[in-house]
């Protein structure tokens, strides 16, 4: 019940305390608190949780990208990328004679990239093909198994680093027959 209370400002009002009223408000008041405390308790094993999980994802995030498979010949993903960066000094491939055996026992097998399949478009049987799909097609970073080309022969280990530079060799010296 208010008491010395001004007409014009309910905020000057002084109220009267009654006893069940002083009993009551320091057990709200504890549970008021206690509410709070479990808040502020739940918030902060919250925020130590995403900090534990964004360190760990931070972690593994930075481990995954180190961990990316450099290539050994060079960094690029054209054929001229590797024509480039290949030392052909004494090297003078034709096709019929170094090239042809390569592609027919690794590469133009049936159901791979032979005349009849010609897998993903890709034929490398015959010379006229082979040199026409060799310029269309990311040829040298498959065979490099390049982790930004698909690695050829699909499911096979790498060719020998004599037979990529024999191939290499080759389309640098003007794909001779």
């Amino acid at each position: 019940m208010p008491k010395n209370c001004s007409s014009h400002c309910i905020s000057g009002c002084e109220y009267e305390t009654t006893e069940k009223q002083k009993t009551e408000t320091p057990i709200k008041l504890k549970k008021k608190e206690k509410a709070i405390a479990i808040f502020k308790t739940v918030i902060t094993n919250i925020i130590r949780s995403m900090k534990k999980h964004f360190l760990a994802f931070t972690a593994i995030a930075i481990t995954f990208s180190s961990c990316k498979k450099e290539n050994t010949h060079t960094q690029g993903t054209t054929n001229a990328d590797y024509i480039n960066a290949t030392d052909c000094s004494g090297s003078s491939p034709t096709y019929t004679a170094n090239v042809q055996p390569i592609l027919d026992t690794k590469c133009a097998t049936s159901g791979c990239h032979d005349i009849a399949f010609a897998s993903g478009g890709l034929a490398l049987e015959g010379y006229d093909s082979t040199k026409t799909h060799f310029n269309q097609h990311k040829i040298l970073c498959a065979i490099n198994h390049n982790s930004d080309c698909g690695a050829m022969p699909k499911s096979q280990p790498k060719l020998a680093d004599t037979e990529i530079k024999t191939i290499t060799c080759w389309a640098k010296n003007s794909f001779p027959n």
